[in-house]
């Protein structure tokens, strides 16, 4: 969710970036896929009807091989029954002549099945478990040497099952004939809560300019590889394959965001789940520098770890999640909890990310915390400062993600 500027009660003075409103789900699921299913062999050949045949010696035509039809973009599994190329090979023969002579000619050579293509591998998405990819390729395999044996098995005269299947006794176990599911995600009570807290990487925020876009390209090519290092390592380890997002530098301010006021807040930065980036307003940035120490580095490596945080939370599928929550809530009050247990939670691996840095202590922790969080207001979507800075804190010290739990947290600490 973007980072905006907190709200305070009278006219308020910004002094820390927050994040604006996570931008809704982009419709569109990516498909579901899994293996195609076979059926049974075409009916017998019925060959044509008997003619008239001209010159000496009936003529016997070779089958015409099927013209291939272009490859779709996924394999799509067959309806109907399968094509008979794919099971055995078939001669159409024009019946002889009563009046025709002469010797047969040798039989023609039988035209080959026709290889199906396998189906091209989905492209991976969100948080999808190792023990679903494999359970996947798995039963992608198995229907492979399905389709072989259906073939073999009609070309040698035994009779296939109408499913396609060779008999389960043969050389396969039940269980392989069952596709993956998927693992459902509880947001209070995730493998990720149980990760360690992340090893030190080595890894030194740049002196920048803030108000330069030119320069906010620089920081975050620098900034964004230790990110990379200090999570999608022990993602990795969990069994998940986590993509890098990519950075988006705006020198204006996009038009769905005119409308925004320093004194209601303004969006500095926000994350885009699906398109897996980090885009930073730098009009808007520029709007909080005048203010003490805005202009420090650490500050705006902290925004940009917030953001990193959401993308975290993408890639666990919590914040997927988490989504789902807030659009499931019964009131405006309990989807407001929710929105506010997702910042929270970046917050807290925003600290993370500050603590987790070579070059940083305790002080720099304190530093950032007080112009990032303290003394900057309550909000209804991002939590009371009180709360931020607990949270940012909690991050910062924690022994496991499980500190990061906004989730299983009493009430009071998400409002």
């Amino acid at each position: 969710m973007p980072e905006t500027a907190p709200e305070a009660p009278a006219p308020p003075r910004p002094t820390a970036p927050q994040a604006a409103a996570r931008p809704g789900p982009v419709p569109g699921a990516q498909p579901s896929f899994g293996p195609p299913t076979l059926h049974g062999p075409l009916p017998p050949f019925q060959p044509p009807a008997p003619g008239p045949v001209s010159g000496a010696q009936p003529s016997l035509r070779p089958p015409q091989a099927p013209v291939p039809s272009p490859a779709p973009q996924h394999l799509q599994a067959p309806t109907g029954s399968l094509p008979a190329a794919h099971l055995t090979a078939q001669f159409q023969a024009v019946a002889p002549s009563p009046t025709a002579t002469g010797a047969w000619p040798a039989p023609p050579v039988p035209v080959p099945p026709v290889p199906v293509p396998p189906p091209p591998a989905p492209r991976q998405g969100g948080a999808r478990l190792w023990l679903t990819a494999g359970g996947a390729a798995l039963v992608a395999a198995v229907s492979l040497v399905l389709c072989v044996a259906l073939t073999v098995s009609t070309l040698t005269g035994d009779t296939a099952q109408a499913s396609g299947k060779p008999h389960r006794d043969v050389l396969y176990e039940d269980s392989w004939f069952h596709t993956a599911k998927s693992i459902p995600v509880d947001v209070a009570s995730h493998p990720f809560y149980d990760l360690p807290f992340p090893e030190t990487v080595d890894c030194e925020i740049p002196d920048f300019d803030p108000s330069s876009a030119a320069e906010w390209e620089t920081f975050t090519d620098t900034i964004g590889p230790c990110l990379n290092e200090m999570w999608l390592t022990p993602l990795e380890e969990m069994g998940l394959r986590p993509e890098e997002p990519h950075y988006v530098v705006l020198d204006e301010i996009p038009a769905d965001l005119r409308g925004e006021s320093e004194e209601e807040g303004v969006t500095l930065a926000y994350y885009l789940e699906h398109e897996l980036s980090i885009t930073i307003v730098v009009p808007n940035v520029r709007k909080l520098l005048s203010y003490p120490n805005m202009e420090d580095e650490r500050i705006w490596y902290a925004l940009v770890a917030h953001e990193y945080g959401h993308h975290v939370q993408g890639e666990t599928g919590l914040l997927d999640a988490a989504g789902t929550l807030e659009r499931k809530a019964g009131s405006e009050a309990e989807e407001l909890k929710v929105g506010r247990q997702i910042e929270l939670q970046a917050e807290c691996l925003a600290g993370t990310g500050v603590a987790v840095l070579s070059g940083h202590d305790a002080e720099d922790v304190a530093f950032v915390n007080r112009h990032f969080n303290e003394d900057t207001g309550d909000s209804d979507t991002h939590g009371s400062a009180a709360n931020r800075v607990y949270w940012f804190e909690a991050g910062a010290t924690a022994e496991t993600m499980e500190a990061c739990n906004t989730f299983a947290a009493e009430a009071e600490q998400v409002r």
